[in-house]
Formats: C-alpha cells, sequence, structure tokens
C-alpha cells in the first residue's frame, strides 16, 4: 500500500473516533408507543419469546416505595447476542446479564422517553438476564397500604411467575389472586409465589397486594442490612460516556503520532527518492591490476676454485698455507 492510502486511512480513523457514538433508541421519534415499540422489537436477534420469567416485589425494603426485579431465561439456541426491550414506569437501576459463574454482570442500556413509560434496551451475551427499578406506586394511608400491579407482557413467555416479599413489621397481609405458595427467603421474609404459566405477548396480568405494617422502619434498617442506594442509570451513563470520551481522546492522540510518524517515513521514502533521482549513473570500474614484485634472481655460487698443490712454475711443492711460491714467488693458483 501507498504512503497516501495508509495516511487516507488513518486520517478516516481519526476522525471516526473524534465523533461521538450516536444512539439508536434514543435518537427514535418519540409520541407514537406502538410504532416504539414494534421498531425495537424489530432490532432484536431474531426472537420473540422466553423461556421463563420472574417477577419479584419487594415491599418497602431498602426504600420506602417499591422494587421490582425481573429474572428472565432465553430459549434454548437463541443467537447471540441478544436484544432485551422492556417498557417500564421508571428508569431502571440495575440492567445485568448473569455469566456462567452465577455472577450478576451490569450492562449498559439504552434509554428513552416515550410519554410516562421508558423504553429500556440492551444486548444480552448470556442466556439468562436480570432487570431492576423502583417506583413509588404504594398507596399510604396511616398503617394501611395497598399495591395495585399490571404487567403487560412485551414477550411471549412459555412460564411466568409473580413473586412477592412481605415487608418487615406487617400485622396482616392480602393477596387477591392468592398465592400458589408460600416460603421463607434468607433474609427471613415471607415470599408470596404466584404461577401464571404461558402468557401471549401483549397479555395482562394483575394483582392486587394489600397489608397493615405498624413498624414504619424498613426491612433493611430492621434486618441490619446495608441500604446504600444504587447507581442510577443517568450517574452510570454519564460515567460511561466520560470513560469512552477518554478512550477516545486516547485512541485519537495514538491515531495523530501514528499519522505523523507516516508522514516522516513518507517525506524521508520521498526525499532518498529524489536524491536517487539526482545522482549520476556510476562508472564501472575494472579492477586496477595489482603491482607485481620484481622477482630477485640469485646468482649461482660460483665454482669453487681449489689451490694449486705445485708451482705452475717452478713445480715446487706447495705446503697448505702457502700464498707464494717458497723457492721462486710465484702467486700460488687458486688464492
Amino acid at each position: 500500500m501507498c504512503i497516501r492510502c495508509l495516511l487516507a486511512v488513518l486520517l478516516l480513523g481519526l476522525v471516526s473516533l473524534l465523533l461521538p457514538a450516536s444512539s439508536a433508541i434514543g435518537n427514535m421519534p418519540l409520541g407514537n408507543p406502538g410504532r416504539a415499540m414494534e421498531s425495537l422489537h424489530g432490532a432484536q436477534s431474531g426472537f420473540e419469546r422466553l423461556a421463563s420469567l420472574t417477577i419479584s416485589i419487594w415491599l418497602e425494603y431498602d426504600r420506602p416505595g417499591v422494587l421490582f426485579i425481573y429474572r428472565g431465561v432465553l430459549p434454548r439456541n437463541t443467537p447471540l447476542p441478544a436484544r432485551l426491550v422492556f417498557r417500564l414506569p421508571r428508569q431502571p437501576t440495575l440492567t445485568a446479564v448473569v455469566d456462567e459463574g452465577g455472577q450478576l454482570r451490569s450492562v449498559e442500556p439504552q434509554v428513552s422517553q416515550d410519554g410516562s413509560t421508558c423504553i429500556v434496551a440492551y444486548d444480552t451475551s448470556s442466556a439468562e438476564f436480570q432487570l431492576e427499578y423502583y417506583d413509588d406506586s404504594l398507596q399510604r394511608r396511616d398503617a394501611e397500604r395497598e399495591l395495585y400491579y399490571a404487567y403487560r407482557s412485551e414477550y411471549a413467555v412459555e412460564q411466568l411467575a409473580l413473586e412477592v416479599k412481605e415487608p418487615f413489621g406487617v400485622t396482616r397481609f392480602d393477596l387477591d389472586p392468592p398465592p400458589d405458595m408460600d416460603s421463607q427467603s434468607p433474609d427471613g421474609l415471607l415470599l408470596h409465589r404466584r404461577l401464571i404459566g404461558p402468557v401471549a405477548r401483549g397479555e395482562e396480568v394483575y394483582w392486587r397486594i394489600s397489608y397493615s405494617k405498624s413498624d414504619p422502619r424498613l426491612a433493611a434498617e430492621a434486618l441490619g442490612l446495608p441500604t446504600a442506594a444504587p447507581v442510577s442509570v443517568e450517574t452510570r451513563t454519564a460515567g460511561v460516556a466520560a470513560r469512552a470520551a477518554n478512550e477516545r481522546a486516547t485512541w485519537a492522540a495514538m491515531a495523530l503520532v501514528g499519522l505523523i510518524a507516516m508522514g516522516g517515513l513518507g517525506l524521508v521514502a520521498r526525499a532518498n527518492t529524489v536524491s536517487s533521482l539526482k545522482k549520476p549513473a556510476s562508472r564501472r570500474r575494472t579492477p586496477a591490476a595489482k603491482p607485481t614484485r620484481a622477482k630477485v634472481v640469485s646468482e649461482p655460487p660460483a665454482p669453487e676454485v681449489r689451490q694449486a698443490r705445485f708451482c705452475h712454475r717452478c713445480g715446487t711443492t706447495m705446503r697448505k698455507g702457502d700464498s707464494y711460491c717458497r723457492r721462486c714467488g710465484t702467486r700460488r693458483r687458486g688464492t
């Protein structure tokens, strides 16, 4: 890939990082609940049914109002991730999935206001999910309390169940219709369960709850349980937006550094190309002949001259060491 193409790709990535991500649900036109829910359900990952859904109602537990908890399971072979969509009277305080270890893992939702209700949507990568919200719909008259709960199913549910946890310090507790079974929850409060069974999408289920409460304390306060209020969706969304902005700024800075580096490499490559074009063609040189050293030819040694034994003039015998004849004085040959 050429340098210009790489620079263009990096520039496009930098622009996309700087642009804030838009929310598809937040930009959806409001004012028509039926069309809004139909569009949201059309955006799901190919499922219109829940295997099971349990809705728990905790009365005056850690807040003066009511805590609603949705626990659901998707059908088998549902393509994941799948988009969950619920219509709630209030914004959720928890949207989570249940991982393989059975632990809750919070997932940030997309929330849009539609009249007096909230449309909550989030993606789940697990077959089990949990959704919570608080609602102060409890009617109070001195020590008397009354709650009329109506649920309209957004999905067809194979097994729907409703649960009600009694508040602390009740002297009378009535349910209409009556529950199918009663049990004691781990915190010691009574839990009433009603098995609805299969319901179709859009079907409504009702439960009327009335009781008398003599102790004004909340259950968490009376039982010594932590009463810290959950983090609101607005706070979590603001934190996620800040983290996303920081991540975008970090990636943008990295992309800018990469862009500058690629630009520098392009300039270096261009300079090398120009310098190579300006440089004259080099001439091929034949390797110079190495100087040969003159061979020193040594002369053969002179043949050995043997000294004469007799004087060549008078014939006198020469002794060893004589250079001249003792008789005639002639020089000895060979000396």
